[in-house]
C-alpha cells in the first residue's frame, strides 16, 4: 500500500525479528511498549493466548490494529477489544488472509 510505511517489528525470537528488519529496513523494538512509540497501526500475528494482552495494549495507546484470527481466547476479551476501539474510534480488523491464499 502507498499510503502506508512499515515503521518496526517486534518478536520474541529476536533473529527473526533481526531478519525482517534487515530485509525491510525497519526498527527492531525490543518492548511492547517500544514497538506502540513507533507505529500508528500493528498487525498482531502472535499466538492466540495473548492477543487480548497486545491487542489490548495496542487500543489503550491509540494504535489502530489487525488481530490475526482467532480474535482471542474468549467472547468476552473480544468484545472488551471492540469496546475499546470503539470508545476510541479506533480500527479493529480481524485477518483471515487464509481466504485469500492461493495454492
Amino acid at each position: 500500500m502507498a499510503e502506508a510505511q512499515f515503521s518496526a517489528v517486534l518478536d520474541i525470537n529476536r533473529e527473526s525479528a533481526d531478519a525482517i528488519a534487515a530485509r525491510y529496513g525497519v526498527k527492531v523494538a525490543n518492548s511492547l511498549d517500544e514497538f506502540i512509540s513507533l507505529i500508528d497501526a500493528a498487525t498482531v500475528a502472535a499466538p492466540t493466548p495473548v492477543h487480548y494482552e497486545i491487542g489490548s495494549a495496542l487500543l489503550a495507546h491509540g494504535k489502530h490494529v489487525l488481530i490475526e484470527k482467532p480474535i482471542t481466547e474468549t467472547p468476552a476479551q473480544a468484545e472488551d477489544l471492540v469496546r475499546l476501539a470503539k470508545e476510541r474510534s479506533l480500527i479493529l480488523q480481524v485477518g483471515h488472509i487464509e481466504r485469500f491464499t492461493q495454492s
